[in-house]
């Protein structure tokens, strides 16, 4: 199964060089603990670059317990990050809005867990 996600910001732009470093800096971090991570660029009329959803492959045991401490880590660093997590199941989907301000490990693996379902 996979999740999809979306990191935003309430300071940048998702288009800023500075939020894209940051974002890149995420996906390190998922990839550095053995997630299968891939991103997936929607062009968006009118707009320089486009919206990109990132996929995290929820195959193995372990993906779960990866995106908890990168999401975790990369939330706690900056107060006014979020992610936006959604099934792929559905074109509608399932999503849950995470941020720096109600981040928890247990909230989080939580909210994982209902959507892996």
């Amino acid at each position: 199964q996979e999740l999809v996600f979306k990191a935003s910001s309430k300071v940048f732009d998702e288009n800023d060089e500075r939020w894209q470093a940051q974002v890149q800096a995420l996906l390190q971090d998922l990839r550095a603990g053995g997630a299968r991570v891939q991103q997936d660029f929607k062009a968006v009329p009118g707009a320089k670059g486009g919206v990109a959803d990132i996929i995290l492959a929820l195959g193995s045991s372990g993906a779960l317990s990866v995106a908890v401490m990168a999401f975790k880590a990369w939330l706690a660093r900056d107060r006014n990050r979020a992610i936006t997590l959604k099934t792929a199941r559905t074109a509608e989907g399932e999503e849950i809005t995470i941020t720096g301000e109600n981040i928890s490990e247990a909230m989080l693996a939580k909210a994982l867990q209902k959507i892996k379902k």
